[in-house]
């Protein structure tokens, strides 16, 4: 493993009978050439498996119908 201040190169094996396909589905002349359109990238930091989003104590809660009629209708002069 490589600091993150040093360069280096990725090796890679490929199967040439998975790129063929994977040629048919990317245009790598086209649109898909722009960079910020498609590019390599490598997170190296590292990642959980599940990622739980939000907490459970938290819910969050609807407003009474009556406050959505008056907001919907624009009737909530001051």
């Amino acid at each position: 493993r490589l600091p993150e201040t040093e360069e280096g190169l990725v090796f890679a094996d490929l199967d040439k009978k998975l790129l063929i396909g994977a040629r048919t589905l990317v245009d790598s002349c086209g649109h898909y050439s722009r960079p910020d359109m498609l590019w390599l990238g490598v997170d190296a930091r590292e990642r959980k498996h599940v990622d739980y989003q939000g907490s459970p104590e938290l819910k969050l809660e609807k407003p009474e119908k009556s406050e959505t009629a008056s907001e919907s209708s624009g009737d909530n002069h001051p």
